[in-house]
């Protein structure tokens, strides 16, 4: 909740309708293909923001919500 009713704010990038993003999900699942992802903790969010602006976080930055 310190996050949401700090000074920080979430953004994310729309690319493409629903045609566009099942066309890729259906590629996923027929080539096997994963993301490359960097998993963090809600909690270390500021660390994996930090780490995604000095492009030092290894593939993408995702915050895991259940840890």
């Amino acid at each position: 909740m310190d996050f949401l009713k700090g000074p920080n704010t979430v953004k994310g990038t729309f690319t493409g309708g629903a045609k566009e993003i099942q066309a890729t999900i259906n590629f996923s699942v027929l080539t096997d293909t994963r993301p490359m992802i960097e998993t963090f903790p809600l909690d270390r969010a500021s660390e994996a923001y930090d780490k995604m602006m000095s492009a030092s976080t290894r593939f993408r930055a995702v915050l895991n919500i259940s840890e």
